[in-house]
């Protein structure tokens, strides 16, 4: 139905400013605005112009707020406020108009008014409608049809009882101390005869619990009430007998009982209890056809509720408050209120948190074929798995396998078929104070194998051991440090130094030179033969291979050294080549075929002196022609 003349809103305890649609009244006082019912005088103001009013404080959040026009029907408020004639006076067009919509205001608001504090017919099922309100001083019906109170529903006998209801109100007086409980009769009204009724016992507007909190019984026709456990009461004791035999609902009954249509059903038949369906399939079956059927469980504060919404079925607390999962009587799992699963323990630190006092073992169980696992996901990211297929045991990062463990204990770290106990395909790396890689026979004691670097003095050594159970000890077979390599046989530090250390070695080639021992004159080689091969190892340098000679007039040296002798002082002296001269065709002027040559290096010196056996320099004439060989072989201590 149309609404004339109010609008009704509720406060979300921040908006301060409410609009109304209804004509603009004659005047900005006839505006009224309600919350909960109760006008305000105060702390709002009525904007007429803009058809709204606006709060200084915001209602709060589930208020009431009522907008309402009140056009004055009184006489003197309507001639004062809307329209005066006055005797001997002109009729002008707006007193008239204000007449006018004055009356057509208040008919407008009678029948808002009505229609939303009293009786109404809803335009929707044309059924009566009271607007949520009670309807008070309604006479007990005489009619099958006819509406009934509260008061006459009260006494009314139930399903089963033999006797009609009565109830008692006992003066806090009325009550005697026995022992801890508090003793009263029931003498006013008559009591009923029968001792096994059901009653409702209200105490300061608490309904009592039988057995628990008071007992009714007779003797010789006085009915004794006894609250149990409880101190003088201090209002009014409330007692109400409902006609009804505790035993109306007992196996006497024969067939079902229905309520209200179907709201509630007892199956007797099938012991079976409904709560919204007439068949229940279960001993207790609640159902609410197109809405969200919910059993609730609650303390008046800590609340749990079972039920199935959109969201399907469900089963946990509405209120701020742990869920606790009982076995045994014994509390097993907790999930908390912010969300945390505690199996063994009810504080989770994480969003799982299992502990036991013995082993703590998660076991993901699937088929005998089937991959089962654990997935770690961070969003925007690819998953972290760790899975088992066929008894192995794989770790994946980025969506690629990492480690893999076989079912016979190798494992793989870059390969998904590790060869041996411990298979790595890529680089590996240990890291410590003293990282040590133990390599250790299980038959035999003392047969150990022991890798490891050791940082002493500045100074980084990297040791291989052997022959020793005890960590980090045993006898040094090889150092590797920044002095070079040693091979001791000891762990003496001395054995580490750099005089005792290999620290240098090279391979590779030279081009050879063959020049007069003066410089006068000229000697060439030729380009196919030119080259010599060198070893260096320590400063030890080891030369060999083949030169041969494409031009010659004079005396020659060896010379392209790829290092320079060492000084006598380092421990070197002169040394000593082989040479072995292959004439192309005996020797130059016929006279000296197969004489005997000597080659030498001195300190300091970066080439090789061709002198005679008996030490003067060799003569090209004597010896050295074009196609001649000579072949090197020797060694020198580098400077």
């Amino acid at each position: 139905m149309p609404i004339y003349s109010y609008n009704r809103y509720t406060g979300d305890a921040t908006t301060t400013t409410f609009s109304y649609t209804f004509s603009a009244p004659l005047d900005a006082s006839h505006v009224k605005v309600y919350v909960n019912d109760v006008e305000q005088t105060s702390g709002v103001t009525v904007n007429t112009g803009s058809t709204n009013v606006t709060f200084t404080s915001a209602p709060a959040n589930g208020d009431v707020i009522l907008i309402r026009r009140q056009t004055p029907k009184a006489k003197a408020d309507f001639q004062s406020q809307i329209a005066d004639f006055t005797g001997g006076s002109g009729l002008t067009e707006a007193d008239l108009d204000n007449a006018v919509i004055g009356l057509l205001y208040i008919l407008q608001e009678t029948i808002d008014f009505a229609e939303s504090n009293g009786l109404g017919l809803d335009q929707n099922d044309e059924h009566w409608t009271a607007e949520n309100k009670r309807i008070k001083n309604l006479a007990d019906p005489s009619s099958t049809l006819d509406a009934v109170t509260k008061q006459y529903v009260d006494n009314l006998s139930l399903y089963g009882a033999t006797t009609a209801p009565q109830a008692y109100t006992l003066a806090s007086t009325a009550f005697s101390t026995s022992g801890s409980d508090q003793v009263a009769t029931l003498s006013d009204p008559t009591p009923l005869s029968d001792n096994d009724l059901m009653y409702i016992v209200e105490v300061g507007g608490v309904i009592q619990k039988p057995t628990t909190d008071y007992t009714i019984t007779s003797l010789d026709g006085v009915f004794t009430l006894t609250l149990l456990n409880a101190s003088a009461p201090t209002s009014d004791v409330h007692v109400r007998n409902l006609g009804l035999a505790r035993n109306v609902f007992s196996s006497d009954v024969d067939g079902d009982i229905t309520f209200d249509g179907g709201t509630l059903k007892v199956d007797s038949i099938n012991n079976r209890v409904g709560v919204g369906t007439t068949s229940p399939d279960f001993e207790l079956e609640v159902e609410e056809s197109g809405g969200s059927p919910i059993v609730q469980v609650s303390d008046g504060t800590r609340k749990l509720q079972m039920g199935s919404d959109t969201n399907n079925p469900f089963i946990g607390t509405s209120t701020e408050h742990d869920l606790r999962i009982i076995s045994n009587n014994t509390e097993q799992m907790r999930i908390k209120s912010d969300g945390k699963v505690g199996i063994g323990t009810n504080a989770p630190a994480r969003q799982l948190h299992t502990t036991e006092s013995g082993d703590s073992i998660v076991r993901v169980e699937g088929g005998a074929t089937s991959a089962v696992g654990i997935e770690f996901l961070n969003s925007g990211k690819d998953a972290t798995q760790l899975y088992s297929t066929n008894e192995n045991l794989q770790i994946f990062t980025n969506g690629t396998e990492r480690i893999r463990v076989e079912s016979d204990g190798d494992v793989g770290i870059g390969t998904t078929a590790p060869a041996e106990q411990l298979h790595v395909i890529g680089n590996g790396r240990f890291q410590g104070v003293d990282p040590t890689v133990r390599f250790k026979t299980t038959s035999t004691s003392n047969k150990n194998l022991q890798l490891t670097t050791t940082h002493s003095s500045g100074t980084t050594y990297l040791d291989l051991r052997t022959n020793n159970d005890a960590f980090n000890s045993g006898v040094n077979k090889l150092i590797f440090s920044e002095n070079g390599i040693n091979f001791p046989n000891g762990t003496s530090s001395a054995e580490r130094t750099s005089a005792t250390a290999l620290d240098y070695y090279e391979e590779g080639t030279f081009t050879a030179g063959l020049r007069s021992d003066s410089g006068a004159g000229t000697i060439t080689l030729n380009s196919s033969f030119n080259t010599l091969a060198y070893t260096r190892i320590g400063r030890v340098v080891y030369i060999t291979g083949k030169i041969k000679i494409s031009y010659t007039n004079k005396r020659a040296r060896i010379t392209g050294l790829p290092f320079s002798a060492a000084n006598l002082t380092e421990g070197a002296g002169a040394s000593t080549f082989t040479v072995a001269l292959l004439a192309a065709s005996g020797g130059g002027d016929g006279t000296d075929v197969g004489q005997s040559i000597e080659a030498t290096i001195d300190e300091g010196e970066s080439h090789i002196t061709l002198e005679e056996a008996d030490g003067t320099t060799v003569s090209i004439t004597e010896h050295f022609k074009v196609g001649d060989q000579i072949y090197v072989s020797g060694h020198y201590f580098a400077n």
